[in-house]
């Protein structure tokens, strides 16, 4: 019996060693709880205007005909004949009216000079009473003519503007539809491009857009300056025309990307957009750090431009922290060391 009461006490001895353990253990794992920090990186609340963008590619064009003339031109002899002098070379700039090409004029010259020497001759006679008014008419008539016949032999610039090709030589027979040449006015030309249906409905004419080259530190500004009226049923997309400024440096054929300000909103609230976070619900959360506690704060999205978006929420200004990298999971009240690298503030 005593051997049985000493293992007894034994039992019991270590039952109170084990629960003695267990509490120092759990204590001190509720105290490294409750000092746990989790690293993060922040960046703050700024008040800055955002754009709403609407994307497209087009490609640059001249200034179709409309209102104004046309910013290109295909040119053609009013008459067949053949050419005898070419004043013009690609890539050469003229102005308008600049003599380009002329054709063989050997008979209209013969016929004019014949027209002028009848003009005269009918003047001089009704001078002298022998013709009639009637007649001296007629022979101005005949010269007037001539004179249009001789003009049509000569093709000039009917735009100022770069010539861009020279399809002809000198010695070439031509008709009416020979391309003799084209001319483009590189100050006036436009982009056009094709907006998916679903994205037309903020557009209007007169916002302004920009074209960023890829090898240009500023872009170049434009203006939305037509919109069709009709969806093309085969790709869903609408048209539009983008008007570029004079000397923009593009050039007819160039794809280039278009983006469109649809709408702007002054001095909102943005964060990086690493700061925005979903929970389980589908929330949108940011974490507001506040003395080196990490908060969950419920948000609504507004534009998203660039590397930040516009937030919408009460009790939030500028110059606020939140995390930017480390958000996701993050749970509410967690204290926080930031580890920000140089230049992360947002």
């Amino acid at each position: 019996m005593k051997k049985y009461g000493f293992l007894i006490v034994i039992f019991f001895v270590l039952v109170g060693i084990y629960w003695q353990t267990r509490g120092v253990q759990d204590n001190g794992s509720n105290e490294n709880a409750q000092d746990t920090e989790v690293s993060v990186q922040s960046g703050k609340i700024v008040s800055r205007d955002m754009r709403s963008i609407v994307t497209a590619y087009g490609t640059v064009a001249p200034v179709p005909a409309g209102a104004e003339e046309a910013a290109s031109a295909r040119l053609a002899p009013s008459v067949s004949g053949v050419v005898v002098t070419v004043n013009v070379a690609e890539g050469q700039a003229v102005n308008k009216g600049t003599l380009l090409f002329k054709l063989d004029s050997r008979a209209a010259d013969e016929t004019v000079a014949f027209a002028k020497t009848t003009l005269e001759r009918q003047k001089q006679l009704a001078k002298d009473g022998n013709s009639s008014q009637k007649l001296v008419d007629a022979a101005q008539h005949d010269l007037d003519a001539a004179l249009v016949q001789q003009a049509l032999l000569k093709v000039t610039a009917p735009l100022a503007g770069i010539v861009t090709k020279v399809n002809v030589k000198p010695g070439d027979a031509v008709d009416l539809t020979t391309n003799l040449a084209e001319i483009v006015d590189l100050n006036r030309l436009v982009v056009n491009a094709r907006v998916p249906s679903n994205e037309i409905m903020p557009l209007m004419p007169g916002q302004k857009a920009e074209i960023q080259m890829t090898d240009a530190k500023e872009p170049i500004a434009g203006t939305l300056s037509y919109i069709a009226s009709d969806v093309d049923t085969s790709t869903g997309t609408v048209a539009i025309r983008i008007s570029l400024p004079a000397n923009s440096g593009l050039r007819p054929g160039q794809f280039v990307p278009i983006h469109i300000v649809s709408n702007i909103h002054k001095d909102s609230l943005t964060v990086p957009n690493t700061s925005i976070v979903k929970n389980e619900n589908d929330e949108t959360l940011i974490a507001v750090i506040e003395n080196g506690i990490a908060r969950q704060v419920p948000v609504e999205e507004g534009i998203r431009e660039g590397d930040f978006t516009e937030i919408i929420a009460e009790n939030l200004k500028p110059e606020m922290k939140v995390v930017t990298l480390g958000a996701y999971a993050l749970p509410d009240q967690t204290k926080v060391r930031e580890i920000n690298r140089q230049g992360n503030d947002g």
